[in-house]
């Protein structure tokens, strides 16, 4: 055996309370089971394009992300795409028809994607088929993952389905139309979801039904839930509509057009919601209006919201806008066609997104990164690590030590490998490596409370 050092940084994450180590930072259609579209992450301050990639067709899927920084979405030339961190291609898996389907991932990293060929597809880390469950009619719908590993979807077909973690039916639920709207979770487990015969259902976790509420017209959104229980849901008869938990109307609130738009929530209660009368809107908890937003076309992607409140949304007129909590415009960025795609926020400020252009774009502009000379990634922040081409082991240095700081080490699996301390007096920092295998291994400091996640290889 040869001896190891640090080639690449792949990215690096900060964790605020209640998000656990390896988690993913976008694991599913409008981030999590609530559909918040919340991330804990600052998106882009700007619109530099880091990378785009090009697929084969339309990008309509919102893209998920793993715990690895991996890019997961789907497109209309049949596939399910994985891409790398830096805009290249991991794998792809392809599918009977189009992927319309946002991709949800589970703890176990098993990727779990809809099809319009009517099956839902589990699609193992490297690419490879797990299982594949047939519906008789295509889904559109993004499959979400229940606490018990139910995967929870819709299909064309008129029913919701439940699915156990080996791919088979636990249970199905009838409506009386086609469904395209993506399941949320409540917090006791009831599946809320909108159908094409103008109703919203809300399903006990059991199959059967818990109640159900009739709007004006085709329920294509998907709906998202407050913290108080509280659902929300758009229509195309034109209103949001915001139900209580136990199926009684709370508010409505009436657009100029069609609601396929599913609503997002800030963590102060804002409800935003795009229309296809080229608006998006933020709406008050109680449902008044706090400002509207005019593009230049529909807003059918649901949008996303940083950590400091700004609002990223795409729309049918080519751009992708930055809006910040008061309503005015930060920036847009164009693309080469519509964004229907709801964009994503990774750990590191990226913000991801699809387009009709046939492309998946990757923005940032966060900055405090640079480059050094011998490939040392320098964060601005209190925790640096320094490989030198020139010796075998990898140094984990700080420049504001004000307390010893414990530097754990896991390994891809999250398991922990070695634990070390630094001390004010570690002016060159802690050596670690000697006694790694090749593979990918995160560094945590637990004062700074920061992730770095490190690739380790055999020199040759």
């Amino acid at each position: 055996m040869g001896l190891f050092k640090v080639f690449i940084f792949i990215e690096f994450m900060f964790f605020i309370p209640l998000i656990v180590f390896g988690s993913s930072p976008w694991p599913m259609f409008c981030h999590d089971l609530q559909h918040t579209g919340r991330s804990p992450y600052n998106g882009p301050t700007g619109p530099v394009l880091k990378w785009s990639y090009a697929a084969g067709n339309y990008v309509e899927s919102s893209p998920s992300i793993g715990s690895d920084g991996t890019i997961y979405v789907g497109s209309s030339d049949h596939k399910l795409y994985a891409i790398n961190p830096d805009g290249s291609l991991k794998w792809s898996y392809t599918t009977g028809s189009t992927v319309f389907s946002s991709p949800a991932i589970g703890e176990d990293s098993t990727i779990y994607v809809g099809s319009m060929d009517g099956k839902l597809y589990a699609i193992n880390y490297d690419g490879s088929l797990k299982w594949s469950r047939g519906t008789g009619s295509g889904i559109q719908s993004s499959p979400a993952i229940g606490s018990d590993s139910t995967i929870y979807v819709a299909s064309s077909g008129f029913s919701v389905y439940a699915l156990n973690p080996n791919g088979t039916v636990k249970w199905s639920y009838p409506t009386g139309a086609s469904v395209y709207s993506s399941p949320a979770l409540g917090s006791d487990g009831t599946i809320y979801i909108g159908s094409d015969d103008s109703k919203i259902y809300a399903i006990n976790p059991d199959g059967s039904l818990k109640w159900s509420y009739q709007t004006g017209y085709l329920v294509m959104s998907s709906p998202s839930i407050g913290s108080s229980g509280t659902v929300y849901i758009g229509s195309m008869d034109k209103k949001l509509y915001a139900l209580n938990p136990g199926g009684t109307i709370k508010w409505s609130y009436a657009t100029g057009d069609w609601v396929v738009c599913s609503p997002t929530i800030a963590s102060n209660g804002t409800i935003y919601v795009g229309s296809d009368d080229k608006k998006l809107y933020a709406l008050n908890s109680n449902g008044t209006l706090k400002w509207s937003f005019v593009t230049g076309h529909f807003v059918r992607a649901s949008p996303a919201i940083g950590l400091n409140g700004t609002i990223y949304v795409g729309s049918t007129d080519n751009k992708l806008y930055a809006i910040d909590s008061t309503g005015a415009l930060k920036w847009s960025y164009t693309t080469g066609g519509s964004i229907y795609s709801p964009p994503t926020i990774s750990s590191d400020g990226t913000l991801y997104f699809g387009s009709t252009d046939n492309k998946l774009y990757a923005l940032n502009s966060n900055a405090g990164v640079e480059t050094n000379n011998n490939k040392c990634l320098i964060l601005n922040t209190q925790l640096k690590a320094s490989p030198n081409p020139f010796i075998e082991n990898t140094f984990i240095s700080s420049s504001e030590i004000r307390t010893n700081l414990r530097i754990t080490i896991y390994n891809i699996s999250g398991k922990l490998v070695e634990t070390r301390s630094m001390t004010r007096n570690s002016i060159r920092g802690i050596s670690i490596g000697e006694k790694l295998k090749p593979g990918i291994y995160f560094v945590k400091a637990n004062d700074s409370k920061l992730i770095k996640i490190i690739k380790m290889r055999e020199i040759q």
